[in-house]
């Protein structure tokens, strides 16, 4: 219980007595004062610096302003008035908030945002009654002990200005202690509710002991004269507790703020924190304040080393293998051939992980095929509510039909869209002339070969255009036109390479592509229809023959083809890295452009299903590609011309291709 019978509870709000905003804690009252009424805006009463900390605005004053301070005569040489601003009432004006610089001279830390600035005349001080409203923790001041010396007061004076009952002072309730022995830690809030427009009379405490006076004049006179070894910044480590202290780590110096202790290590230990040293400390070895064993550095690689002989042998054998230990030759042979180890191994994981990559990219990794693929992308189509459980069981069992049967279901087909295309083209005015293959019957990627059978739904596409010709059917399929499925046309591919044709690619894809993800090309197309007695030629495009990488030779090159006065005109084969199409015509648009016509297996049966309803630019959009639409860095083109002669079937086991660009 403190004095007066007012309990710890009466002081757990405050109220400032500077802008009158009140329910503060203790903690959240002095970060209220310093952040709106100290480091908001303070400027130098000598000069115009400003923008920085109250602590070094004090540091400032005191060491570029202290001559200015004090008249020849011991007096200070710049007059500190009182200012007062007074309502109709005789109570203090509320505080402005706009003041920009005090004038209170060497108060360095004085808020300037206080419309009120200590005097230094006793006299007229004395006279006046109203409260005088100090700012917590910023009132500084310069004192002088004589008319020869000069002391600097680094002075953080609090408030603590007591209730006043029946014309008695009051003592506050919070001291630290009797006459100049402690320093109190005043309540701002204490015994009256500081309301600024209240006509109590003014009663003064000197916030280090229990002095007071009704004189501003008096008690700045008391604390500059009693109390200047407390608030000497030149005695500051004599007084305070050492917790609240910031102790230099590097020297034993000590400071009561953060800043005086940054301004300190900055001015007097810059070189020990330079750039250039830090890394000695980063490991811990060597100790900032100097107690630890010196860390010695060679000069040549930077190693380090706690003595110095080591050191100088080390040094030395930067310079000569013979004065160089063998322990340590041997050393840094080991790390030597421990890091080459090292390099070769990483090389060697990292080159296994790209050709990984790459065989995982063209389908040579072991136990993926087609049926596998297709049981499990089937079961996340049920998962994501696509298909029905029955659904499910009913394409299982027709894919092992399929499997065993070796024909394709035409479960992902769409068939008629050429003839719908050439009666679109027909109408259209902007197009002068269009080619189109014989009717061919589009093929979609399904569950099984999705993102590696483009080349096999590609060859399928051929086939079914090649069913229609009554020579070509008997020929490839004895005149029942079945198209095969994909396990089959891989077993087609093995038939070929075991009859001779394109042994090359054989080797590539290692000779087997039945029950694999394998990636197959124009080449495999080629061998397969040479093997089955189809004539066919193998076109290269090699560079681009246009500006930013188009090709307009190949573009020609298709026209020309489907202009030949043929009554059947079969598709073409188009491939290039990592994907594969099939041209199916061209467009000859008003300014002499081409478009061509392309099926892509990757293009849905979905979408494909469009081209069976009303067909417009944007249906068209799918299969339409300009030159810009087509700008890999190289083509190849399978283009079926006839029949293998039976004195000619040996001659085309060895592929060749023509370039044409």
């Amino acid at each position: 219980m403190a004095e007066g019978g007012k309990s710890n509870d009466d002081y757990d709000t405050f109220t400032c007595l500077i802008c009158g905003q009140n329910g503060f804690t203790e903690p959240q009252m002095r970060e209220h004062v310093m952040m709106e009424h100290v480091e908001q805006e303070v400027y130098c009463p000598f000069c115009d610096l400003g923008g920085i900390t109250a602590n070094e605005m004090n540091l400032h004053i005191n060491k570029a302003h202290l001559d200015e301070c004090f008249s020849p005569d011991g007096a200070s040489g710049t007059d500190f008035e009182f200012q007062e601003g007074t309502s109709d009432s005789g109570c203090c004006s509320p505080i402005e908030k706009d003041v920009k610089k005090p004038t209170n001279g060497i108060l360095g830390s004085m808020d300037c945002s206080t419309s009120k600035v200590l005097s230094s005349d006793p006299e007229s001080l004395g006279k006046k009654k109203s409260r005088l409203c100090l700012n917590v923790a910023s009132v500084s001041g310069i004192v002088h002990t004589n008319n020869n010396e000069r002391n600097p007061v680094l002075a953080s004076v609090v408030s603590d200005r007591g209730a006043v009952q029946n014309g008695q002072n009051v003592p506050p309730a919070r001291a630290g202690g009797s006459g100049n022995q402690g320093l109190i830690i005043p309540d701002i809030n204490d015994n009256v509710e500081p309301d600024i427009n209240s006509n109590i009379p003014s009663e003064f405490t000197c916030p280090l002991c229990r002095y007071c006076t009704d004189s501003e004049g008096q008690i700045q006179s008391h604390v500059n004269s009693e109390h200047v070894d407390i608030l000497s910044p030149e005695n500051g480590l004599d007084g305070g507790d050492d917790d609240s202290r910031y102790m230099c780590p590097i020297c034993t110096m000590s400071f009561f703020s953060s800043q005086e202790l940054q301004v300190h290590v900055n001015a007097k230990h810059m070189d020990i924190l330079s750039p250039d040293k830090s890394n000695r400390w980063s490991d811990g070895t060597d100790n900032i304040n100097g107690s630890a064993e010196d860390i010695h550095i060679c000069p040549m690689c930077d190693e380090e080393f706690h003595e110095t002989a080591l050191l100088e042998i080390h040094v030395n054998g930067h310079f000569s293998a013979e004065q160089t230990p063998v322990l340590i030759r041997e050393i840094n042979d080991m790390a030597v051939a421990e890091e080459l180890m090292k390099n070769e191994t990483d090389e060697k994981e990292r080159e296994e992980k790209d050709f990984q990559a790459l065989q995982n990219m063209y389908g040579m990794t072991e136990g993926k095929n087609y049926k596998k693929q297709y049981e499990k992308n089937l079961g996340k189509a049920v998962f994501r509510g696509d298909i029905t459980i029955g659904e499910y069981h009913q394409q299982v069992a027709n894919m092992k039909g399929r499997d065993l049967h070796g024909v394709d279901d035409g479960h992902s087909c769409t068939k008629d869209v050429i003839e719908r295309i050439s009666k679109y083209d027909a109408q259209l005015s902007n197009i002068t002339n269009f080619w189109l293959c014989t009717d061919i019957m589009h093929y979609a990627a399904s569950y099984g070969d999705k993102g590696w059978g483009c080349g096999y739904r590609n060859f399928q596409m051929l086939l079914s255009s090649l069913a229609t010709n009554p020579t070509y059917c008997k020929i490839l399929f004895n005149g029942k036109p079945q198209i095969p499925s994909i396990p089959k046309i891989q077993r087609l591919i093995e038939a070929a390479w075991e009859k001779g044709f394109d042994k090359q690619g054989c080797e590539q894809l290692g000779g087997r592509v039945v029950d694999s993800t394998k990636w197959i090309g124009a080449t495999e197309i080629a061998a397969t229809l040479f093997s089955l007695k189809v004539k066919c030629r193998l076109l290269d495009f090699h560079s681009p023959s246009g500006p930013q990488g188009t090709h307009p030779r190949l573009f020609q090159w298709v026209k020309d083809y489907f202009q030949q006065p043929t009554m059947f005109k079969p598709p073409l084969y188009l491939q290039h890295q990592g994907h594969s199409r099939t041209i199916v015509g061209v467009e000859e648009l008003t300014d002499k452009s081409l478009r061509l016509l392309i099926f892509d297996p990757s293009t849905s049966k979905k979408q494909m299903q469009q081209f069976l309803t009303v067909i417009n630019s944007t249906i068209m959009r799918t299969i339409r590609r300009t030159e810009h639409g087509l700008r890999a860095k190289q083509y190849q083109i399978v283009a079926v011309e006839g029949f293998v002669e039976d004195k000619e079937y040996d001659e085309q086991k060895v592929l060749k291709s023509e370039r044409v660009s």
